[in-house]
């Protein structure tokens, strides 16, 4: 699902680990009177919270000439960084989700995969599974020569944010669309942590940085 006001011409997408709930949810819904465009959070494709503009199109909730006609934006998340917030829900907040069948996590088999690797394995040996879907001892470093491909949640929008400074980003946004500015509330806020870069052993750097070259290449991220 993602955040629209068709009054005031935006839609928002809820990207992953971006503060994306703080932004839509806190923000531009009870401040704005923006609405919720698609089916609660399921993880499922164009019901996942952080579906893409492209999901709400291609499953009918929008159409392309509606998308075209709005200031769409969303954030972006340094990718090693990610990892690191991705680990430790699945690890500590999440793990519980693995003894409900009914929870949204055993729609995605590969996501219940990554999970249970996370719940029993520190973070490097997880980074490793994760990306590659091996475990360290079958690295593949020949899949990983072209890295990933930058998903289209980044790509095409209006205004992309940085999560890093969320809050000059929003403060742009609002600009743009001639809103006044407006604090971005302290919503779902994980607990502060040592930097990214001390919970990555050398051979999780590796995989990492080659997973995501495009990224450093593109939004200029440095691990």
């Amino acid at each position: 699902m993602a955040v629209i006001s068709r009054e005031h011409r935006f839609l928002f997408i809820q990207n992953p680990r971006t503060g994306s709930t703080a932004i839509g949810e806190g923000l531009l819904v009870p401040r704005f009177g923006a609405e919720i465009v698609g089916v609660p959070a399921s993880h499922e494709t164009a019901g996942d919270k952080h579906a893409s503009a492209d999901d709400l199109v291609q499953h009918g909730l929008l159409t392309a000439d509606e998308v075209d006609r709005l200031y769409v934006f969303g954030a972006i998340r340094n990718p090693y960084d990610s990892l690191v917030s991705l680990y430790d829900k699945m690890h500590g907040e999440y793990a519980p989700l693995l003894d409900d069948p009914t929870s949204w996590v055993h729609k995605q088999p590969a996501y219940v995969a990554s999970m249970r690797v996370a719940v029993d394995s520190g973070f490097s040996e997880w980074v490793i599974f994760h990306l590659t879907r091996r475990p360290v001892w079958q690295l593949p470093r020949a899949t990983l020569s072209r890295g990933r491909s930058i998903s289209p949640r980044y790509l095409g929008l209006d205004r992309l944010l940085r999560f890093e400074s969320l809050q000059g980003g929003v403060d742009a946004a609002m600009d743009d669309l001639g809103l006044p500015r407006q604090e971005v509330p302290r919503v779902n806020v994980t607990r502060r942590r040592p930097g990214y870069r001390i919970r990555y052993d050398a051979t999780a750097r590796w995989v990492a940085r080659r997973a995501y070259r495009r990224y450093e290449q593109v939004f200029g991220y440095r691990f």
